[in-house]
């Protein structure tokens, strides 16, 4: 009995585990495909979000992007444009430009056009050798023309007073007064003469251009053609001292020295400094045979460093008789740095005369 009594014990502990473990534990497969469809989830879950992110990253940057377009783009564009340099923009080419003169006439389209050209003092036309003026940028200085001798020694010619030419621009006037000072400079005066003329038809209240044909017109000896040019010039802008001095000389050489006389005298009461009026008197008195005026004339150039004063002041002490005076300043002459070889030759010249 007690041998089957412990057989059914063992088969009752036994089934009673079996039900137990049925009521509480899992299937281990059960549970690793909940664990992973779990996982999946997750999984799914996260990437849905990562794809949230970077969708709205892509978003807010083409906002950022069109923000720039809109906004940043152009205003560095202004400030491009605005801090442009000239050299960096192409410009159409002029021709060379020279110094203008700064007249109180009306002005050409041009000129009303751009910046005003700063006046230069007046250059006359080139016949014997000469001082060369300093040349002052001032905004309105005081035109002086340029005098020089046409003789030698006893009988000279006067200085002829002109005035240098504007600047070429774009105009056709002022090509013609390029034009027309190219010619002057190379004495030929009757190509000048009909550029100067052409450049008048365009602008014919310019007193500039008038003075300057003037002066021409003396160098063709065409004095009173040129006495007509320089009142016309007086009629337009009174006392105006350049032409004050071609009209006295255009009367000296119509052998009315009287007159001429009185206008350099007049040129010199306006501008008493005036070299070239003092130098013009100078050489008139000297051609009277007055030769202490003209020493007088010639002495107030030379203190002013002009070597054409010197030259007057050694003529008359040749003339004079003081040959010692006339060499001893003709050798001053020479140890001067700024005279041009043919003053330099004349000085020799002379001084080879006078035995020395």
């Amino acid at each position: 009995m007690s041998l089957l009594a412990d057989l059914l014990s063992k088969v009752k502990y036994k089934s009673a585990s079996v039900g137990e473990g049925r009521k509480t534990d899992v299937p281990p497969d059960l549970k690793r495909v909940v664990s992973s469809s779990a996982e999946k989830e997750a999984t799914k879950k996260r990437i849905l979000i990562l794809s949230v992110l970077v969708l709205l990253a892509i978003a807010a940057g083409v906002g950022a992007v069109y923000l720039m377009e809109l906004y940043i783009k152009p205003s560095a564009k202004k400030r491009m444009a605005k801090t442009t340099t000239p050299a960096q923009i192409a410009t159409r080419p002029t021709l060379p430009q020279v110094e203008s003169p700064k007249p109180q006439a009306p002005a050409t389209k041009s000129e009303l056009s751009k910046t005003k050209p700063k006046a230069a003092k007046p250059k006359p036309a080139k016949e014997i050798p000469k001082q060369k003026p300093e040349q002052k940028k001032t905004p309105e200085p005081k035109a002086e023309p340029k005098a020089e001798n046409f003789q030698k020694d006893a009988e000279k010619k006067p200085a002829i007073a002109q005035e240098p030419q504007p600047k070429p621009q774009d105009s056709q006037k002022d090509v013609y007064l390029y034009t027309a000072r190219t010619y002057e400079s190379k004495k030929d005066y009757h190509q000048a003469l009909l550029n100067y003329k052409k450049a008048m038809e365009i602008d014919p209240g310019n007193y500039i251009i008038m003075n300057n044909i003037s002066s021409v017109l003396i160098h063709l000896g065409s004095f009173e053609e040129s006495i007509k040019y320089a009142k016309n010039v007086l009629a337009i802008k009174k006392d105006y001292v350049p032409s004050l001095i071609n009209i006295g000389i255009a009367y000296i050489r119509l052998n009315n020295p009287a007159e001429g006389e009185a206008y350099l005298s007049k040129a010199l009461s306006i501008e008493p400094s005036n070299s070239y009026a003092l130098l013009n008197l100078g050489l008139l008195y000297e051609k009277r045979g007055d030769n202490d005026r003209a020493y007088g004339y010639f002495s107030k150039l030379s203190e002013m460093g002009n070597i054409q004063g010197h030259l007057g002041i050694a003529r008359i002490a040749e003339k004079q008789g003081r040959s010692s005076d006339a060499v001893r300043i003709y050798r001053e002459i020479l140890s001067m740095n700024n005279i041009d070889p043919r003053t330099r030759k004349l000085v020799n010249d002379r001084l080879l005369l006078l035995g020395n």
